[in-house]
């Protein structure tokens, strides 16, 4: 594929080469994508199954479940890594970015102190999942807590049972039945969520490494640490997140992979 023109959608099953570049299009591929770069104008976007290799990413929406490779620059974009972020020669300016394994960059942010997110360490895949059983928890959650207050009563005096109609215990023993019936599944879905986040914990890598510099204003979040950047950094550093103290910690730039 040679350069792709606005409009337009580019879809391959399995791996993608695109030798022009991309502007204000979609391209999706199950596998890896190669291509030159993308402006994306806004409403570019790229969702890709494997490792993304390009020369530049400019205002555009990037979904990567591995690698994301770039030789120049990611400006201004929304990025959903399931791996590394490299900026090889430049740096990530503007946007909000997230990696699970780590970012790598000549620098990050810029003098105009451009609005550039750093989140670290997380695994937009298994976010999504999260969300989901969120949202197919909270009623649940609500409802027990309903339930458990009304049944309150007659769990701690169960003779208070024979102070009421038969109609009343009646709706007693159907809140009882369905209390039952959802305790189970709420239990089900904490399992779930709290597996799910085990797992991308031991996945990542939340370390970001500033080749050169990183200028104030970026927002690094690390875990639960979330924290700007206050003064700039000219030195090549490594961010990674305290344990003890529960804040970001500078050091000496070393290898991503250490």
């Amino acid at each position: 594929v040679g350069d792709v023109q606005p409009g337009f959608n580019v879809k391959a099953g399995l791996t993608l080469k695109i030798k022009g570049n991309c502007s204000q299009s979609r391209i999706e591929a199950g596998g890896d994508i190669e291509m030159g770069g993308m402006a994306g104008g806004g409403v570019g976007q790229i969702f890709c199954g494997g490792k993304i290799n390009a020369r530049y990413l400019n205002d555009a929406y990037i979904e990567c479940k591995k690698d994301l490779k770039v030789k120049n620059e990611i400006v201004s974009c929304i990025v959903k890594c399931g791996g590394l972020v490299d900026v090889n020669m430049g740096a990530v300016v503007g946007g909000n970015c997230m990696a699970l394994t780590g970012f790598e960059a000549k620098g990050f942010g810029s003098e105009a102190k451009a609005k550039t997110r750093l989140s670290c360490g997380f695994c937009y895949m298994a976010l999504e999942k999260m969300q989901a059983i969120r949202a197919e928890l909270d009623p649940i959650r609500r409802e027990v807590e309903i339930l458990s207050k009304r049944l309150e009563p007659f769990v701690k005096n169960p003779k208070a049972m024979l102070a009421i109609s038969q109609k009343d215990r009646e709706l007693v023993k159907e809140n009882a039945k369905r209390l039952n019936t959802i305790l189970p599944q709420q239990e089900s879905l904490q399992k779930r969520y709290k597996e799910i986040e085990a797992d991308m914990e031991e996945r990542a890598n939340p370390i970001i490494n500033a080749r050169s510099y990183c200028f104030s204003g970026v927002v690094i979040a690390i875990g639960s640490s979330v924290e700007e950047v206050t003064v700039n950094i000219n030195r090549p550093t490594t961010i990674i997140r305290n344990s003890r103290k529960g804040r970001l910690r500078l050091l000496p730039l070393h290898s991503i992979t250490d």
